[in-house]
């Protein structure tokens, strides 16, 4: 089914794309088009940095050599202090089992290893891309600079706290004949669901909820409002806590969890905020030139293939200077 999903979602977007190409191509202005057709899958290289590295802490790599590393990243366990992903070993007697899949890394529970109080707290790193399967089935994939926690008796009591970004793939379960909610927390928003598939965004000034599969409810901490959602719908908060719905392109906000990255018609902001969640950089944001960009490829991909297809496609000067992005004029 997920390879299926996968599919259909490149398959959408591609389709996206063409319109947009031909609709630019009328108003004869500058984008990127990267077709599906042209994708060059690479492997991933070796780990390059950790979750506690910044950039100034990196040696001086070209944008060649920059990856985005899926298994930056930590756990903590009942507020013991973070181990790195990347130093776990079998022998640790973590309540988690985690490994390494073609293009995230996998993380399910050890029963054996478990209890019911364990606080489990996940955060993905600087490129970091993780699937986590709890223990009621649901499956959360949980994008770069993002914290997932929950608790050992996630079966009983369906409820996480999230930071940052994660797709949710939730799981039909009764209890007492009645079906078991599945509740997220985020700063702003509380979430509750019965078995359906939605993509959460809870970001220091942005909070924003899309749907793809099912209903959910949505409540505003701030104000008690709530709100019902359909598949196609984003709600999104205000900094007062109101809700404001509209209908999106489900794929622009989900083909991140398929190691894509993806945007449609978007400032060249956007996309350098959100690449720098991938990959360790800085940028200047008074230096970045307003203009907007369509952009499809794998996540696998290294800086330096981006960098060239925002540099021809935008007729832009860009260099990258000990891990910095530089525009020049």
């Amino acid at each position: 089914m997920e390879d299926l999903n996968s599919q259909q979602t490149k398959q959408r977007v591609y389709e996206r794309i063409q319109q947009t190409i031909a609709r630019k191509k009328r108003q004869r202005t500058q984008r990127i088009y990267l077709t599906v057709a042209s994708l060059i899958i690479v492997t991933l290289s070796a780990v390059i940095y950790r979750q506690t590295s910044s950039p100034a802490d990196l040696p001086n790599l070209s944008a060649d050599q920059l990856y985005a590393d899926i298994s930056a990243g930590s756990v903590s366990i009942n507020g013991r202090e973070r181990q790195s992903i990347a130093d776990i070993k079998p022998e640790d007697q973590l309540p988690l089992h985690i490994h390494r899949d073609s293009n995230m890394l996998v993380v399910t529970s050890r029963q054996s290893s478990r209890s019911k109080d364990d606080e489990i707290i996940l955060r993905a790193g600087i490129g970091g891309l993780y699937k986590v399967i709890l223990d009621d089935g649901s499956i959360v994939y949980l994008n770069s600079n993002s914290e997932l926690r929950y608790y050992g008796n996630l079966i009983e009591d369906r409820q996480v706290r999230l930071q940052g970004e994660a797709f949710f793939e939730v799981a039909n379960r009764f209890k007492e004949n009645r079906r078991q909610p599945f509740t997220v927390h985020t700063d702003q928003q509380e979430i509750e669901v019965l078995g359906t598939q939605f993509n959460v965004v809870s970001r220091e000034n942005q909070e924003q909820t899309v749907l793809t599969e099912g209903s959910i409810r949505l409540k505003s901490l701030k104000k008690r409002e709530e709100n019902t959602l359909s598949p196609g719908d984003m709600v999104e908060l205000s900094a007062d806590g109101s809700l404001a719905k509209s209908k999106v392109p489900i794929e622009e906000y989900t083909a991140w969890k398929d190691g894509i990255i993806y945007f449609e018609d978007r400032s060249l902001m956007d996309i350098l905020t959100e690449l720098k969640r991938i990959y360790p950089v800085e940028f200047t944001p008074k230096q970045v030139p307003q203009k907007k960009f369509t952009v499809y490829l794998k996540r696998d991909r290294p800086l330096s293939d981006i960098l060239a297809m925002i540099e021809q496609s935008g007729q832009l000067d860009v260099q990258l200077k000990n891990q910095e992005i530089i525009f020049s004029k």
